[in-house]
C-alpha cells in the first residue's frame, strides 16, 4: 500500500505543478492576445457613466467624431453628435 500511496501523491504533485505552470501562462497569454486585436479598430471609447440597473451613457471615437450614445437592454440611442476639434486631440497626444 505505501508505494501505490507515494504514486498517487506524486501524480498529484504533478498535476498541480502542471496546473501551477499552465494557468498564468493561459491568463497572459489572451491578455496579450487580446490587447494585439483591439490595437487596429477605429472604434475607442472614451468614456462611460452608469446611470442605473442596465442604463448607460457612451462616449465613442469612430472616423473623426464624438458620438454620445445612450445605451439600455432594449436600444441605443445617439444623443449626440460632434466633430473631435483639433485641440482635444492634442490634449489626447500630450
Amino acid at each position: 500500500m505505501d508505494i501505490i500511496d507515494q504514486e498517487v501523491f506524486f501524480g498529484l504533485v504533478k498535476v498541480f505543478l502542471f496546473l501551477a505552470v499552465l494557468a498564468p501562462l493561459i491568463f497572459y497569454v489572451t491578455r496579450w492576445y487580446g490587447s494585439r486585436q483591439n490595437q487596429f479598430t477605429s472604434i475607442h471609447l472614451k468614456e462611460n457613466l452608469p446611470l442605473g440597473t442596465h442604463r448607460s451613457l457612451y462616449v465613442v471615437e469612430w472616423e473623426g467624431e464624438r458620438l454620445l450614445l445612450g445605451v439600455t437592454p432594449q436600444q441605443i440611442n445617439m444623443l449626440d453628435k460632434k466633430p473631435i476639434s483639433f485641440s482635444a486631440k492634442e490634449e489626447e497626444s500630450e
